[in-house]
């Protein structure tokens, strides 16, 4: 019996697949591992080592277009653990499946449509998501004849019948494989559903040469269509098969037969899994470490979807974050939001990495220290993550009670800087160190509604506040929703409740008034709060707006849970509290009445001057001054009495 053999098919992957892999496990299947449909390119003519491969890129995973002739179908197996991916059992299940498959496509005919239809393949695969590695297995069904139920021989073509098949042009054949037929001297190229008209003595099957130097190779695909041809209707037993070069010469040509006692579906094996040994693709060799970093750094998030919140909204956090104050609470904000995916930070400081700094201050270390802060930040933030868009921006924020003097031009730059980078923002941390640089920012961030935070910290206390959104002038006393909620619109600032303008604490102090001083772990616990607050606030369908209780929280109110006005800590005490308080309206950082000044210019200019100059100023134009002398006026009013006063 003469030999013959058939060359397997590899699957071969561009660098663009796994991308998509990646993409379509993290984003859509996560937990799913069902079959997912795929696709490959092989062309019809392709030789062995060099084309013919089931070659897969991102498009592999889209529908196939109908007029793409050299499309293969397939089918994934992304196991969600490497012990299912190990199951020669599991595997073997499914190859049998898809064998029955191929039984029904040989049944009810409809292969002779498309002869290409026998062909299948199946990629088994574990993906370790976190270090980019990939194992998996290629299958192939096929439809094996029992032992000896096939016959192989040679079968050389008369010379006649070569010289008609070389008079075609091998642009004649559109796919392969066709057949062609030598009767009555006439030479035709036929489709398999043409079966029944021809006769297998005068009938060839034909298709592309696969390994020029071996005559005795043949294309894989040729094995299914040889089982379809014997369960035909046409009840033939045998079959030629000629592979052409592209003169349409021949090069190898055999004929196979069976006997019909054979046909029976039982008879037959499903074949083509190959050794148990898999592949392997290492797609660290393929990228920059940058680009590995990006896609690893997006894992955890992505994996938060698969059962913890499936309906987290990643596009949520694509947000641009102002950092102002790049010091203890500026460095642990941006690692905190850094690892829910926002990317795009800003840093603000006017002053340089000190020895005491980078203990507490954690994106700094000891050769930083004499650099400005805002640029050892974003520095410090992309050596952490290369792919973060950070920008350091050095500047000293004017403040209430710290008179501009004969630089007030620079000072008004300064309000200008400040004011176009919270418009170009989305959210503002408030993460300075005094309580008057916090004031500017709290005003331009209420009037151009931005999401605004304070982060503060005492010794053993801290709070993180969220701001109210916008300058609200339908604001009212009792404007609470009807579960005793307050808006997000109406909620207050930082400086809602206070009954002085900030002024100047920083002049005059010691060094312990100075520095920060708080315990150890405080800033973490803070931070990480504040950040945690922005992520809920970011997730609610109302966003911005989210409500807040005036009473406890309410968990399940969005996505990622309750988002209250504010927190506030106590750590000797070990306790947490919520609290709400609804805007003022004669607050001297969140009024329509401060809001108002930047309406027009030269009143914008004049009230910034005039607050830098004397805080009492901002307390007149607010209101809190009316507010204090209507208070003193009533203790003026009051007539003390002691018990040795007559009650008559």
């Amino acid at each position: 019996m003469a030999a013959v053999r058939f060359y397997p098919i590899p699957a071969s992957f561009d660098a663009t697949f796994w991308n998509e892999l990646n993409r379509l496990k993290l984003d859509e299947w996560k937990l799913e591992d069902k079959e997912q449909p795929i696709h490959a390119n092989l062309p019809f003519v392709a030789e062995a080592n060099l084309a013919y491969t089931f070659s897969m890129d991102y498009s592999s995973f889209k529908v196939a277009e109908e007029d793409q002739a050299d499309n293969v179908k397939g089918i994934l197996y992304l196991y969600n653990t490497i012990e299912h991916f190990n199951d020669q059992t599991r595997r073997k299940e499914h190859m049998n499946q898809h064998g029955q498959k191929l039984w029904d496509l040989i049944r009810d005919g409809s292969w002779t449509k498309n002869p290409r239809e026998l062909l299948r393949f199946i990629i088994f695969m574990f993906a370790d998501l976190k270090e980019f590695y990939y194992r998996f297995h290629t299958g192939v069904p096929t439809l094996s004849f029992p032992k000896d139920g096939l016959k192989v021989g040679d079968c050389a073509m008369r010379s006649d019948i070569q010289q008609e098949l070389s008079k075609f042009q091998f642009s004649s054949f559109d796919s392969f494989p066709k057949l062609f037929s030598f009767t009555n001297g006439k030479a035709a190229i036929y489709d398999f559903d043409q079966l029944p008209n021809l006769n297998n003595e005068e009938t060839w099957v034909i298709t592309s040469v696969i390994d020029p130097k071996n005559t005795d190779v043949l294309h894989w695909e040729i094995r299914n269509l040889i089982t379809a041809i014997a369960f035909h209707p046409v009840k033939w037993t045998s079959i030629k098969v000629a592979a052409i070069r592209p003169d349409c010469s021949i090069s190898t040509s055999k004929v196979f037969s069976w006997d019909s006692s054979v046909l029976d579906e039982k008879n037959f094996t499903v074949v083509g899994l190959g050794n148990n040994i898999p592949l392997t693709f290492n797609l660290k060799s393929f990228f920059s470490k940058d680009e590995l970093i990006s896609q690893a750094a997006d894992l955890n998030v992505k994996l938060v979807r698969w059962r913890m919140v499936p309906d987290l909204n990643l596009e949520k956090f694509k947000c641009k974050v102002l950092m102002l104050g790049s010091g203890t609470l500026g460095c642990n904000l941006a690692r905190g939001i850094l690892g829910w995916g926002m990317r795009n930070i800003t840093f603000v400081d006017c002053g340089d990495v000190s020895m005491s700094n980078p203990v507490r201050q954690s994106l700094f270390d000891a050769s930083d220290i004499g650099k400005p802060k805002a640029e050892a930040a974003a520095q410090s933030l992309k050596r952490i993550f290369p792919n973060a868009q950070v920008t350091a921006l050095s500047m000293k924020i004017p403040m209430p009670g710290h008179p501009a003097g004969n630089d007030f031009e620079k000072v008004m730059a300064a309000v200008k800087q400040l004011e176009e980078l919270i418009k170009s923002h989305d959210v503002i941390f408030l993460a300075t160190d005094s309580r008057e640089s916090r004031w500017l920012p709290t005003l331009l961030a209420t009037a151009y509604s931005k999401l605004a935070f304070t982060v503060a910290l005492g010794f053993d206390t801290f709070v993180v506040m969220r701001h109210g959104i916008g300058p609200n002038s339908e604001m009212h006393q009792s404007n609470f929703h009807k579960d005793l909620e307050i808006s997000g619109k109406d909620l207050g600032c930082y400086f809602c409740l206070d009954v002085t303008a900030p002024g100047n604490s920083i002049s005059d102090r010691t060094i312990d008034q100075q520095c920060t001083i708080s315990r150890s772990g405080l800033s973490q616990i803070a931070c990480g709060i504040a950040v945690e607050l922005l992520a809920s606030i970011l997730q609610h369908s109302q966003g911005a707006e989210a409500s807040a209780k005036l009473v406890g929280v309410n968990e399940n109110s969005g996505t990622l849970g309750a988002t209250p006005h504010q927190v506030r800590g106590h750590i000797s005490a070990f306790n947490l509290n919520t609290a709400t308080t609804q805007r003022s309206s004669i607050c001297c950082g969140c009024s329509l009445k401060v809001c108002n000044k930047l309406s027009n210019e030269n009143e914008w200019k004049e009230f910034i001057r005039g607050v830098l100059d004397d805080p009492r100023y901002l307390e007149k134009v607010c209101g809190l001054l009316e507010l204090q002398e209507a208070a003193n006026m009533i203790e003026d009013s009051i007539i003390p009495m002691s018990d040795s006063d007559d009650s008559s």
